[in-house]
């Protein structure tokens, strides 16, 4: 290989990282962590709600089961994410993400009551 083919090869490959945004991702990979980045990607209390059930998982340890989780934001469940299949579904808790007040109504007033809730995600009890 000559050394005009070497460039020409190098000049191409710097091409696609950047076409790629390979500089800019490595460095967001190098900056943030994980926990961070599945929040950003998958969202807090909005898109999947990721954010909101990993915190309902940490403050309520005592619940061993997989919840249940509605997703009112047309994205899918955060339940995906942190499904045990040798785990039970529980039936007695129940998590809404982007719920509006009417359809939280409907929940409450089907004997559930609220435990816990940011902006418009709730995790309810029977």
């Amino acid at each position: 290989m000559n050394s005009n083919n070497k460039l020409s090869f190098l000049i191409f490959f710097i091409f696609i990282l950047y076409v790629f945004n390979a500089f800019t991702n490595s460095y967001i990979v190098l900056r943030e962590n994980y926990q961070i980045r599945l929040i950003k990607g998958a969202g807090d209390c909005d898109k999947s709600g990721y954010g909101f059930y990993k915190k309902i998982l940490h403050k309520f340890k005592n619940i061993d089961q997989n919840i249940s989780v509605k997703n009112f934001n047309n994205f899918p469940s955060p339940e995906g994410y942190f499904y045990e299949y040798r785990k039970k579904k529980n039936t007695k808790y129940l998590i809404l993400i982007g719920a509006e007040e009417n359809e939280l109504n409907k929940y409450l007033q089907d004997n559930f009551s609220s435990i816990y809730n940011e902006k418009n995600c709730y995790f309810l009890s029977k």
